[in-house]
């Protein structure tokens, strides 16, 4: 487990004017998923920030099972690119790089960066970075 300062943490409500779009989930199979068949049906033109507070069907790489608890940030993020952009390789990589960065401005623990997008603390895992692409379907009358 990892355990966050909270006095660290920004407490202020969420700002309805900034550029990104917040969906909270009481409960759902996966935060992925979810994001993936919303991006699908919504195009949405801003990120969204997917949260819930209990996944039941999380996955990972090779849809290895990703199991949470109660204490778990449990989140998706899909981010809008435009037609044709090209994911680098390392991307994943660098989101975890950012995340650990982050992670370690809250905690005392010690973080680990584990290629290509996995950190650890002593007592094990404490998260992975899942980067999924879902493209938009063109159709040809």
């Amino acid at each position: 487990m990892l355990k966050i300062n909270q006095s660290k943490t920004n407490k202020n409500k969420p700002d309805k004017s900034k550029p990104f779009e917040i969906i909270r989930l009481e409960t759902v199979d996966s935060t992925s998923r979810y994001l993936k068949e919303f991006v699908t049906e919504n195009r949405p033109i801003k990120p969204i920030f997917c949260t819930t507070k209990i996944q039941t069907s999380g996955y990972g790489q090779q849809k290895r099972s990703w199991v949470t608890n109660q204490e778990s940030a449990i989140f998706s993020l899909a981010y809008p690119l435009e037609a044709g952009f090209e994911l680098s390789g390392l991307l994943s990589l660098q989101f975890a790089a950012l995340l650990h960065q982050s992670l370690n401005e809250l905690t005392s623990d010690t973080l680990y960066l584990k290629w290509p997008n996995d950190l650890f603390n002593g007592q094990g895992k404490v998260a992975g970075m899942l980067i999924e692409q879902v493209l938009k379907k063109t159709t040809v009358l």
